[in-house]
């Protein structure tokens, strides 16, 4: 048959992965023109009212690309080069999730609809694909939230089913994504279909995840008016990797510390999408004090309680060096998660119980108050994007003594304002916690530089006119 007559689609598959592309399908009133499978008990009957074919008749029915929506996808490959099909005309769609997919799935689906509509519904959608729960990245849409509330913008929260909704933030409304069962498909689909309904959108994504993948697919392909920021809040593969595959979607990257900026472009993202994203936090105007000779120093961390990323195991190391030394000291961690049970335990197994302190959650209205009272701010996290919670300890005047992680230099002159450790180097964490306890003057002078820095570039002022700008070139 001539190449030309060759312009039907199918699906090859009639499994639960060739039901999840229909689902997504019918999203645009599209479907393939027939489906086949090897197995001869679909042969000539109907799915979703999708005529099934026998491999052998595929080509006879003027199919000239097909979409290999099962698991195995080699020895289906090689089924049907055997009948004619080059691997130009097989494309492997084992995941629904995948960019090259997506693309040749959308080009279908735009060049044989012509119809696809969207509606005109203007708001600024912001992503918490991970729940609202305790954690910087969620904080940081909260309180960017209200920004856009006090301009009078709207917004949603986009939160995916199964993710908890642990702390009520009622600045926007949530709209819950991804039905019942909450799967990665079923809220990329949702997330399609709700994203369908706004033209001139702009959506704020946190995460490289669901929904994130269905912005980028409108964007790319049908809804050249929504405008997506895509905000980089860590230094972790994944980011770098996602964000610069949906580059051409992506308006605006928004990354939260140098060392990310650098990375990104040279993982191929434009320089001129860019933009570095500070911290702007409303600080207190208080007078502070610091620990005296010989009282103990007061050292903390607020964040999440886990190994992963965090490695609050590692102030357990510190604690008990410290000890050894004769140092008096407190060190109490603000916060929770999976991990606190076993930090609980080890610090009463190694005898440090009146040197370490669990306190829990603390709001974030005291938040403030927490680090008035520490004279060190440390964490041992093995990665960041750039800690929040650094910017609020130095602010209040207390001493960052950090591991090396992204977003550590932009705020730490290291030896005037603060200390950088090598990554995983416990002994120097120790060092330099003694050499402050030792030298007091030292410690507020520390303090009151990092305290004085941190105030100067994190103007709560200046985060209206930033969104302005931001939302302005977008």
């Amino acid at each position: 048959m001539d190449a030309s007559m060759l312009n039907k689609t199918a699906f090859f598959g009639c499994g639960n992965t060739a039901g999840y592309f229909l689902d997504f399908c019918k999203i645009f009133d599209w479907h393939p023109d027939y489906l086949s499978d090897n197995n001869p008990n679909f042969w000539d009957e109907e799915i979703e009212g999708i005529q099934v074919v026998k491999p052998d008749n595929l080509m006879g029915f003027g199919v000239g690309k097909i979409f290999l929506t099962v698991v195995k996808t080699n020895e289906v490959r090689s089924g049907l080069k055997k009948i004619g099909f080059c691997d130009g005309q097989l494309i492997d769609a084992s995941n629904l999730l995948d960019v090259y997919v997506l693309h040749e799935l959308m080009s279908v689906i735009c060049q044989q609809n012509k119809k696809i509509q969207v509606n005109e519904d203007k708001a600024v959608l912001m992503d918490l694909s991970c729940g609202m729960v305790l954690g910087g990245v969620e904080n940081w849409t909260y309180q960017t939230a209200k920004c856009f509330s006090a301009t009078g913008l709207k917004g949603v929260y986009l939160v995916p089913c199964i993710e908890p909704i642990g702390i009520i933030d009622d600045t926007f409304p949530i709209k819950k994504l991804g039905y019942e069962s909450g799967s990665c498909f079923d809220v990329f689909i949702d997330s399609i279909d709700f994203l369908r309904e706004k033209d001139t959108t702009t959506i704020i994504v946190n995460f490289p995840f669901e929904i994130m993948y269905a912005a980028c697919v409108l964007r790319k392909y049908m809804n050249g008016n929504m405008r997506i920021i895509a905000v980089q809040h860590n230094d972790e593969e994944l980011y770098y990797e996602r964000y610069s595959l949906w580059r051409d979607a992506i308006d605006l990257c928004l990354v939260i510390s140098s060392r990310i900026k650098v990375r990104l472009e040279e993982k191929g993202f434009p320089k001129e999408k860019i933009r570095l994203l500070r911290w702007y936090v409303d600080f207190p105007k208080r007078k502070r004090t610091y620990s005296k000779i010989k009282e103990p120093i007061h050292i903390g961390y607020a964040g999440r309680i886990t190994y992963i990323q965090k490695r609050v195991d590692r102030i357990i190391e510190i604690a008990k060096r410290l000890q050894k030394k004769n140092i008096s000291f407190l060190i109490e961690l603000a916060g929770d998660g999976d991990y606190a049970e076993t930090l609980r335990k080890m610090i009463f197994e190694n005898k440090i119980d009146e040197h370490v302190k669990l306190v829990g959650v603390v709001d974030h209205d005291e938040i403030f108050s927490f680090w008035e009272k520490m004279d060190i701010y440390i964490c041992c996290s093995e990665y960041e994007g750039h800690s929040i919670s650094q910017t609020e300890a130095m602010g209040m005047g207390a001493v960052p003594v950090v591991m090396d992680v992204s977003g550590a230099e932009d705020d730490i002159d290291d030896g005037l304002n603060g200390y950088i450790v090598p990554q995983g180097d416990i002994d120097a964490m120790v060092q330099r916690i003694s050499h402050l306890y030792e030298d007091r003057k030292l410690l507020v002078a520390m303090g009151n530089k990092a305290m004085s820095d941190i105030r100067k570039k994190c103007d709560p002022m200046a985060q209206e006119e930033f969104w302005r700008e931001i939302l302005n070139d977008v």
